[in-house]
């Protein structure tokens, strides 16, 4: 696949002078300083003109080139070659992750027989045991016990190997929301990148709605808020229409829009005040992972 289009050499160039910087700079803290221009843009240009998976083939041509600019830019008597191969090849691997979003799993692509089989062992095979009961009652409880003086933030994590059904949990969580009194409403919001394959499928125009680029911390929680308000005026029936997002392609641009329909009729005053024993709207983000990649300023998604 040629993504030649999306290889802008400046940005590489900064990416790698960013990210060497940053580990620098946790390092040797102020001595750091200033940030030196590892790569002159120019170097660059040959994998702009190549398929993007060119510039993961070359990668190891790559660290060493940035490995040695570390050591001459910095120094060799404070950066030692062991140091400066490390800091090279995380900027290496953030590279990657940033610039071709497919060599993040590190896993191939399944074709699509094997999706398909996929898909239907997820929707149609009998789903055994009460995990997703049991994931109810927990996230109840700890609404229950969360107090902003207490906790960081209303956040749990499930986690497990791949493939022990953690996906299949919380749909049947959301399907347990649709017909019984959970009170209760899940939103899932597959985080996958975008070139990678699995089931469910990812939503990546709901992820790039919540997550969206130079987005600050209170852009991100008034979106939030907004996810709670549309479930809160829909609640009849909002649970049916996000259900499809685990089965459904369309699903993920159809929420995304009456999402940010709802942002632009979002009332100031709407109380999303804590209850205890009220509704609960829960954003499930699957394969979070993709989060925690490190952007620009030292931030990632996950923040």
């Amino acid at each position: 696949m040629d993504m030649s289009s999306q290889l802008d050499p400046q940005a590489l160039a900064a990416f790698v002078d960013d990210s060497v910087f940053a580990q620098m700079s946790g390092k040797l803290g102020a001595d750091a300083s200033p940030k030196k221009n590892l790569l002159d843009a120019w170097i660059l240009v040959d994998y702009s003109n190549k398929a993007t998976l060119q510039l993961e083939a070359s990668q190891n041509q790559i660290h060493g080139f940035i490995w040695v600019k570390i050591s001459e830019a910095y120094g060799r008597t404070r950066v030692s070659r062991p140091l400066a191969q490390t800091i090279a090849a995380k900027t290496v691997k953030d590279l990657l992750a940033k610039f071709v979003p497919e060599a993040r799993s590190g896993t191939p692509k399944l074709d699509e027989n094997e999706m398909e089989r996929i898909a239907e062992a997820f929707t149609k095979g009998r789903y055994l045991g009460e995990a997703h009961l049991d994931l109810a009652q927990y996230l109840r409880d700890c609404w229950k016990a969360y107090t902003p003086t207490k906790y960081k933030a209303p956040c749990v994590a499930v986690v497990q190997s791949s493939g022990f059904g953690k996906s299949r949990m919380v749909r049947e969580l959301a399907i347990e929301a649709q017909k019984s009194a959970l009170n209760m409403k899940v939103l899932y919001m597959c985080a996958r990148v975008h070139e990678s394959t699995g089931f469910p499928k990812a939503t990546s125009e709901l992820r790039g709605w919540l997550f969206q680029e130079g987005s600050e911390v209170e852009d991100i929680a008034s979106r939030l808020k907004t996810i709670y308000v549309y479930a809160n005026k829909h609640w009849a029936d909002v649970q049916k229409e996000w259900l499809k997002l685990f089965t459904e392609k369309a699903a993920d641009t159809s929420v995304k829009a009456k999402l940010s329909d709802e942002t632009d009729t979002l009332e100031g005053d709407t109380s999303t005040e804590k209850n205890p024993n009220g509704r609960i709207v829960v954003l499930v983000i699957d394969e979070a992972r993709s989060l925690l990649t490190e952007k620009g300023g030292k931030k990632n998604d996950f923040r």
